[in-house]
């Protein structure tokens, strides 16, 4: 770093560090044809950085348990219609489509979003990952009328990964490979 070749930007005291190519780092990059159309990045934005740290976390969680991941960014390229998932997994021709909620927004109208998922995605279960299990009590209230909806914390998804509970407005759970509690009908594929 203190030749120039990398840098790093901190989110604050204690927080995330990220370490970036430099100046000269990308000259030497330019100079064996490996810079491949990149920029130069002066900043970061460090929300939409967190949602694709927790997307990639999410996405290599669900890989590891044997699920294909189709990410939103290439569903978009791929001409989907309706309103694009963060991440889709897919199983056994289960198709599973996962929103990414680390930055909850006061302002949104839940109720609409959720009633526009279901209708988006009529067969199966839609999967949220939530922030804490203060936002993840708020939105079981916001979809109490929507129990295709299945909502995990972060952490929980990180700690227990294939053992993770998905929850419903029901209380129904259902892990990623059984059901947990409940019916057959909580489980996931």
């Amino acid at each position: 770093m203190k030749r120039g070749y990398l840098r790093n930007l901190k989110q604050g005291i204690g927080k995330t560090t990220l370490y970036l190519v430099g100046q000269k780092g990308i000259h030497q990059l330019e100079l064996r044809n490996l810079l491949n159309g990149l920029p130069y990045v002066k900043t970061v934005d460090w929300r939409s950085l967190d949602r694709d740290l927790w997307t990639t976390d999410t996405r290599l969680i669900f890989e590891q348990l044997g699920f294909q991941w189709t990410g939103g960014r290439s569903l978009k390229k791929a001409g989907v219609r309706q309103k694009v998932s963060d991440g889709r997994a897919e199983l056994n021709g289960h198709i599973f489509p996962i929103e990414i909620e680390n930055h909850p927004n006061k302002d949104k109208n839940y109720q609409w979003i959720f009633r526009k998922r279901s209708r988006d995605h009529e067969n199966g279960r839609i999967l949220y990952i939530v922030k804490d299990e203060k936002t993840k009590a708020y939105r079981l209230k916001d979809a109490s009328n929507y129990k295709r909806i299945y909502f995990v914390t972060i952490g929980e998804l990180h700690e227990r990964q294939g053992e993770a509970q998905f929850v419903n407005s029901d209380d129904c759970c259902c892990g990623t490979r059984t059901p947990i509690r409940g019916t057959d009908s909580c489980r996931l594929w």
